[in-house]
């Protein structure tokens, strides 16, 4: 099942690419031929180190793979889309594969916060399947376990907040791109199989546009295909992102609630990043109630009323990391 939703990830992104590329050609006519070039070089370098992962993937060559990665860290620049497709594989394949070797999770996560850290432009689907790869510091997953361990160092303090961020931010997206109003089961928003023409060409449902002659009825066969169309783009990307909410919200508030329920505590740090997103007060007040059970301080500041700041937050993705579905299917009508 991963493989085939990787494989869907690379054909996404590479179309992307391919699109991006195709702008870029008009943009610059002037050294057109020089693109064209270039273009088939890293296509042909995409498609070698692609077969890389892939190989390495069945042999669990997890030295292989780090090497590999490493390449493609010196080779592609960070906003680049085959740069985002290769690193986020290799992640995923790190996390949910069994390479038999203690690092395979510490690399998963080294490379999910490279990309999520130094790519500016990434899908939201491609976001959430890298925050999952992201690791405890805690090592647990639960809302009453505390972990009784000596106050740690600076440098782990500072990447509980940063994951945090990852993880809001990649919340926050999913939480504005959810239309909770969408309603399946309303008229307006019912899809056709099939669309019929109009009644006047006695053609039947689903016919080419082409096989009507007139060129009216043609454009308003046309025009009633596009909005069938939208519609079904619409209801497959509601569906989609609804199935990721009932996974992502539920393991984001375990992740937060896990790494601020062990020392040093600070509810304070923990209330402004929750302020800094718009993921919704009762999730943020069951949160705070979370750890505040976990590790019972009841200080006066930890009585503060959260509210969700009418201003967009700056996204964690512009700070500097420390030392990461499927897209959305359209359905033939004709």
């Amino acid at each position: 099942m991963l493989i085939k939703q990787l494989n869907r990830i690379f054909l996404y992104i590479a179309t992307a690419c391919l699109i991006s590329s195709s702008l870029h050609f008009k943009t610059m006519a002037d050294s057109s031929e020089k693109s064209r070039e270039t273009k088939i070089i890293l296509n042909q370098k995409y498609e070698i180190d692609r077969q890389r992962i892939i190989e390495f993937y069945k042999s669990r060559d997890i030295v292989g793979m780090e090497e590999l990665a490493e390449q493609i860290r010196k080779i592609w620049n960070k906003d680049d889309e085959q740069y985002i497709l290769l690193m986020t594989n290799i992640s995923l394949i790190l996390k949910n594969f069994n390479f038999d070797n203690d690092k395979q999770f510490g690399l998963s996560q080294k490379y999910a916060l490279l990309v999520l850290g130094a790519s500016t432009k990434l899908p939201i689907d491609t976001e959430l399947a890298l925050v999952l790869c992201l690791n405890h510091n805690s090592g647990y997953l639960g809302y009453t376990k505390v972990i009784n361990r000596e106050v740690q160092s600076e440098e782990w303090i500072k990447e509980r907040a940063y994951k945090a961020k990852l993880w809001l931010h990649a919340w926050q997206r999913l939480e504005k791109e959810i239309d909770r109003k969408f309603n399946f089961d309303d008229p307006q928003n019912e899809i056709e199989l099939n669309v019929a023409p109009p009644p006047v060409t006695g053609l039947p449902s689903g016919v080419a546009p082409e096989s009507i002659k007139d060129p009216k009825l043609r454009a308003e066969y046309e025009t009633a295909i596009a909005k069938n169309t939208e519609k079904i783009q619409k209801a497959n990307t509601q569906n989609t992102l609804r199935n990721l909410d009932k996974r992502i919200s539920k393991r984001a508030e375990e992740f937060i609630i896990a790494e601020y329920s062990i020392k040093p505590y600070n509810l304070k740090e923990l209330r402004q990043l929750l302020n800094g997103y718009q993921i919704g007060n009762d999730r943020k007040i069951r949160i705070v109630k979370a750890v505040k059970k976990n590790t019972g301080e009841t200080d006066e500041k930890s009585k503060s009323t959260i509210v969700t700041p009418a201003t967009k937050p700056k996204s964690p993705n512009t700070t500097k990391p420390m030392p990461p579905a499927k897209p959305v299917k359209q359905r033939k009508t004709n």
